[in-house]
């Protein structure tokens, strides 16, 4: 079974199929257990012992994310916070991921606007664009 199609960054509606995931293999779904393993088949060597077993929340949320094409949830969350950003806003949201070590998210706004060193002296010297930066 293949799991629904969705919005990669609607957070909220993610977060509730995470949920629902976890609480279907808790009620003994086999094929909610199916697609976990899937994912994730370090978890359990069978679906009706990682029924029993349960699924906690994380492990539930990171299903969701490998579905999105994520390595993880927290790799998913800082991608979808990003798509919410506006371009103006990204030179402040760099530094501020940089200053509070938010690496994931830092990242993923590098990737949205590989350009920022350019726009931003602040963002090249952050990034060691010294380049970029001589050129303000």
């Amino acid at each position: 079974m293949r799991p629904p199609a969705f919005d990669r960054f609607d957070l909220t509606r993610l977060g509730k199929r995470a949920a629902d995931l976890e609480k279907a293999v808790r009620q003994g779904n086999l094929s909610a257990a199916l697609r976990v393993l899937r994912a994730k088949p370090v978890l359990a060597p069978s679906a009706t012992a990682l029924s029993r077993r349960g699924v906690e929340t994380s492990e539930a949320q990171d299903v969701v994310a490998l579905e999105a094409s994520f390595a993880s949830w927290s790799d998913l969350r800082a991608t979808g916070d990003t798509s919410a950003l506006r371009e103006r806003d990204a030179p402040a949201a760099l530094i501020e991921a940089a200053l509070a070590g938010d690496d994931v998210r830092a990242l993923a706004i590098v990737d949205r606007w590989p350009d920022l060193p350019g726009r931003s002296r602040p963002c090249a010297l952050l990034l060691g664009e010294s380049a970029a930066a001589a050129g303000w």
